[in-house]
C-alpha cells in the first residue's frame, strides 16, 4: 500500500479531533453542558473516530492487498499463457541444472504428453553427441555455466524426439530470476524448415553443376564428329575440280551437319535461357542467303511425303539487314520442322515480307509459316499462348516423341529479340504462325524481283566459302597440332595446308610434352582441350612450368558460357571452338605465324 494513503487517513482523523475539541471548548465556555459530561463525551467521540479510522484503514489495506494479489496472479497467468503460446521452444532450469518447467511447444516437439513426462524423460530428448562431435551432456553443462556467468549465450543445439527425429535448434540462454531464485531460460527456434530449405538449395546447386558438366560433355561428344563432317566437306567444297553431283552431295552433307550443330546449340541455349544469360549476336547478314539456306535445308522433307513446299519472298526486302541471324534460323527451322513433321499431305508455305519499323532505319521482318496439318482448337491455342509452349500439343496429339529441344525455346528467343509471335489455327484446316522481328537496315538496296523469283523457284544457291580473307602462305611457319582423335588431326592439318606451314601432329599431351623436352619450338601449338589421361589444360600447365612461352591456342568443343575465361587463365593465348572456323584459324595464324600482331582482330 502506498504511504500517501496512510498519511491522508491520519490527517483526516486529526482534523476531526481538532474540530471536536474546538466545539467542546465553546460549549464549556458557555456552560451549555456539564464539564464532566463534556470530557466523557469527548473521549467517546475520540474512541469512535479512532476505531472507525482504524477500521477504514484496515479495510482499505486488505482491499489493496487482495487487488495486488489478483494482479500478480493475472500477471503470472499472462506470462504462462505467453510462454505456452509463443512460437519457440522454452525450458526453465534452476542454478543446480535441474529442469523445472517448459512450454507446450517443447512437449509437442518431442512427443511428451505433459510437463512431468518431459522432465522425467529429458535424457531421451537429445542424441549422445552433437553435430560438432562433443557429448550433449558436456555441452549442456558448458552452456549452463556460461549463461549463469555471462547472462546470455547463443548456440546451435540438436535435440531428438522420442521417435528418433533430430531437432536442430537455434538456442538463446538468458539468466533471470524466477520466484526469487536465479534461473536460466532457454529459448529455442526450430531450424528444421530452414535446414530443409538450405539442403534443397545445395541440391539445386549440385544439380546445376552436374547439368553444366553434362552439357559440356554432350557438347564435346557431338561437336567432335561434327568437326570432322563439316571440316572435310568444307575442304572438298573449296576444290575447283569437284564434279557437280559430288559438290551437291557435299553441300547437303555440310548443311545437314550445320543443322545438327543447331540442335547442339539448342541444348546449350536451354541452359542459357534458364540462367537468363542467353546473348544476342547482332551483326550484318545477307537476307537472300538467310532465305535460301533455310528453304534448301527443308526440301529433304518432300521426298517421303505428298507435300508441296511454297516459298514467298517480298522483292522489296533489303539486301542486307542487321540482327541475330543465328536466332532467326533457330526460330524458322523449328517452325518449319514441326510444320513438315505434323502435315501428312497438302502444303507448307514459308513467307518473308516486310512492314514499317517503329524507328528510322528499321523494318519489321515478318516471317510466316503455314501448314495444312491437323490444326488446333481455340482452347488449345489459348493454353499454348498462356504457357508459351507452341507445338508441344502436336506431340501430345500424335503420341510421338522427338527432341523438342528447339520448340521449348522459340518463345524465349522471340522475347529476347523483342519480337512478336501470333498463332492462328483451326482443327482440320492447319496452323499459321507469324513472327515479327525488328531488324536494322544495313543497305537501302533491295533484293529485287529477279532474286526473289530465283529464291521462290528453289534454284541452287551457290555454296559460299565461309572465308572473308585472303590466304597468305607462311612457309617459314611451324605449328604443332595435339588431338587424341585422328579425324580431328586430319581436318585441322587439311585446313592449315593452304598456308604451306611445317605441320607436326601428336595424339596425346604426353607426346607434346616430350617434343618440348626435346627442344622443339613452334610458332603455335594447337591444343585440344579434352583428351584422355591428361587433358589440354593440364598439358599446357606442365609445358608452361617448363618455361615454354610461345603461343598455345586451345581447340575446344566445350562451348558453355564462361569457358573462354577459364581457358585464358589456364595459360592459353586463345581458343577456337569446334567445329573449327576458318576465319578464326586464319586470325591466329596471321597474328602468331605471320608476325603481325593486331593485323586482324581475332573474333570472339
Amino acid at each position: 500500500m502506498k504511504s500517501g494513503y496512510f498519511v491522508k487517513v491520519l490527517l483526516t482523523v486529526f482534523a476531526v479531533l481538532v474540530a471536536v475539541n474546538i466545539l467542546f471548548a465553546v460549549l464549556r465556555a458557555t456552560d451549555a453542558i456539564d464539564t464532566t459530561n463534556i470530557y466523557i463525551l469527548r473521549e467517546i467521540i475520540f474512541f469512535v473516530l479512532v476505531t472507525a479510522g482504524g477500521a477504514v484503514f484496515i479495510y482499505q489495506s486488505a482491499k489493496r492487498t487482495l487487488l495486488m494479489e489478483k494482479k500478480e496472479r493475472e500477471a503470472v497467468a499472462l506470462a504462462r499463457t505467453m510462454m505456452e503460446d509463443t512460437p519457440v521452444h522454452i525450458e526453465i532450469w534452476d542454478e543446480n541444472r535441474k529442469l523445472i518447467g517448459c512450454n507446450k511447444l517443447a512437449l509437442e516437439s518431442v512427443g511428451a504428453k505433459d510437463e512431468q513426462e518431459y522432465i522425467a524423460r529429458y535424457d531421451e530428448a537429445y542424441p549422445m553427441y552433437q553435430p560438432c562431435g562433443r557429448k550433449s551432456e558436456d555441452v549442456i553443462a558448458d552452456i549452463s555455466a556460461r549463461a549463469f556467468k555471462e547472462g546470455y549465450v547463443r548456440y546451435e543445439w540438436t535435440g531428438r524426439s522420442y521417435d528418433g527425429e533430430d531437432l536442430p535448434h537455434d538456442t538463446i540462454a538468458v539468466r533471470t530470476n524466477f520466484e526469487g531464485n536465479p534461473v536460466i531460460i532457454y529459448y529455442s527456434h526450430d531450424l528444421r524448415q530452414i535446414k530443409t530449405s538450405m539442403a534443397k538449395e545445395r541440391r539445386a546447386e549440385e544439380e546445376s553443376l552436374a547439368k553444366s558438366t553434362f552439357l559440356a560433355r554432350v557438347s564435346h561428344e557431338i561437336r567432335t564428329p561434327l568437326t570432322a563432317i563439316l571440316g572435310l566437306s568444307e575442304i572438298q567444297l573449296r576444290k575447283t575440280d569437284v564434279p557437280p553431283q559430288e559438290e551437291e552431295a557435299f553441300v547437303k552433307i555440310h548443311d545437314s551437319a550445320k543443322s545438327l550443330l543447331g540442335i547442339v546449340n539448342d541444348i546449350l541455349d536451354l541452359s542459357k535461357i534458364e540462367s537468363g544469360k542467353m546473348p544476342l549476336l547482332v551483326k550484318e547478314y545477307e537476307t537472300a542467303n538467310l532465305i535460301g539456306n533455310l528453304s534448301a535445308l527443308h526440301t529433304v522433307y518432300l521426298e517421303n511425303k505428298d507435300i508441296q513446299f511454297i516459298l514467298n519472298v517480298d522483292d522489296s526486302l533489303p539486301v542486307k539487314l542487321v540482327g541475330d541471324e543465328l536466332r532467326i534460323r533457330q526460330v524458322v527451322n523449328n517452325l518449319l520442322s514441326n510444320a513438315f513433321k505434323y502435315t501428312e499431305g497438302g502444303e507448307v508455305s514459308l513467307s518473308f515480307t516486310r512492314e514499317t519499323g517503329e524507328e528510322d532505319g528499321q523494318i519489321m521482318l515478318v516471317i510466316s509459316v503455314r501448314d495444312t496439318g491437323f490444326g488446333m482448337s481455340q482452347e488449345q491455342l489459348t493454353a499454348l499462348s498462356e504457357r508459351g509452349e507452341y507445338l508441344r500439343f502436336h506431340e501430345q496429339q500424335l503420341d510421338v516423341t522427338g527432341t523438342g529441344l528447339g520448340i521449348s525455346i522459340v518463345y524465349s528467343i522471340v522475347q529476347i529479340m523483342n519480337a512478336q509471335i501470333t498463332l492462328n489455327s483451326e482443327i482440320g484446316m492447319g496452323t499459321i504462325v507469324t513472327v515479327r522481328i525488328p531488324q536494322e537496315v544495313a543497305s537501302t538496296a533491295i533484293i529485287g524481283p529477279e532474286a526473289a523469283t530465283s529464291l521462290q523457284n528453289f534454284e541452287t544457291v551457290e555454296w559460299t566459302k565461309n572465308i572473308n580473307f585472303e590466304v597468305v602462305p607462311f612457309p617459314h611457319g611451324k605449328v604443332l597440332i595435339v588431338d587424341d582423335v585422328d579425324i580431328n588431326l586430319l581436318v585441322a592439318e587439311a585446313m592449315l595446308e593452304v598456308y604451306e606451314l611445317q605441320i607436326e601432329t601428336c595424339s596425346s599431351g604426353f607426346e607434346a610434352i616430350d617434343k618440348i623436352k626435346d627442344g622443339s619450338e613452334y610458332d603455335i601449338i594447337f591444343m585440344d582441350q579434352m583428351m584422355p589421361e591428361m587433358d589440354g589444360v593440364e598439358t599446357t600447365k606442365r609445358i608452361r612450368e617448363m618455361g615454354y612461352l610461345r603461343p598455345i591456342v586451345a581447340f575446344t568443343a566445350n562451348a558453355v558460357k564462361g569457358q573462354a575465361d577459364t581457358l585464358m587463365k589456364s595459360g592459353f593465348n586463345g581458343f577456337i571452338s569446334k567445329p573449327l572456323d576458318a576465319n578464326r584459324l586464319n586470325a591466329y595464324v596471321t597474328k602468331f605465324v605471320g608476325g603481325a600482331p593486331g593485323a586482324q582482330r581475332i573474333p570472339e
